[in-house]
């Protein structure tokens, strides 16, 4: 960090609270949560949406991470219920627009089970949906908690926009993996990464788009070579 100054970020926490998510595993969630918040720096931003069949959100836009601004998120987040339909690709709709300020990644934490129930529900759509008008503008990094989760949603909409996600079936593991997730994006250093290889094709190397590098995060790339 001596070497590559650690950027300051634009972090939005989206969580899922529809009946689908159970009040006992969106208490989970909730634990796990209060770790982004306590991972933020003072130069960071934050925002909170909470999403069933509508969006509802903390601030409106992105705020200061300030101990007013910390206290206030959590308090939303604690008041969260889970009840309703899910609409994903309406609370994606939500992170396509925000605005982006060159020099502040913009990573998303989006946690749910990933089973839209309600508004556009093919999870092909949903993807191509967003990465089209993401085009790369925000990380998408996906916790699916509980055993019946959509991996292939998670999985694929954080692939293709600069994310990763994860799966923990235990709901009680839960706010361990939403911390260790906070732990790894709290540094990121380099961004809107690209690579280029000679003499192999680019089919043969994936991600095809990458994260962002963290200092606290392994950045790994597969390849095939003759």
């Amino acid at each position: 960090d001596t070497v590559l100054p650690v950027f300051p970020r634009d972090i939005l926490i989206m969580q899922d609270c529809s009946e689908s998510m159970t009040q006992r595993k969106l208490n989970s969630c909730k634990t796990g949560l209060y770790s982004f918040l306590d991972s933020l720096s003072p130069n960071d931003r934050i925002e909170v949406l909470a999403f069933r069949e509508k969006t509802f959100r903390c601030f409106d836009a992105f705020s200061p991470a300030g101990s007013a601004e910390r206290e206030k998120a959590e308090g939303f987040i604690q008041a969260l219920k889970a009840k309703g339909k899910t609409d994903v690709y309406e609370s994606l709709q939500e992170l396509a627009q925000m605005p982006r300020e060159r020099g502040r990644p913009l990573i998303a934490v989006l946690v749910t089970d990933g089973r839209p129930t309600t508004g556009i529900v093919d999870s092909s759509d949903i993807i191509e949906g967003f990465t089209r008008q993401n085009a790369g503008g925000a990380s998408v990094f996906g916790l699916g908690g509980g055993k019946r989760v959509n991996r292939f949603l998670l999985d694929m909409l954080s692939y293709r926009n600069r994310g990763d996600s994860k799966v923990e079936e235990d709901r009680r593991r839960i706010p361990d993996v939403l911390s260790e997730m906070a732990a790894e994006l709290r540094r990121p250093v380099l961004k809107e990464l690209t690579y280029r290889f000679t003499g192999i094709e680019d089919k043969d190397v994936f991600p095809a788009t990458l994260t962002h590098l963290y200092l606290d995060r392994p950045l790994v790339l597969y390849g095939r070579a003759g």
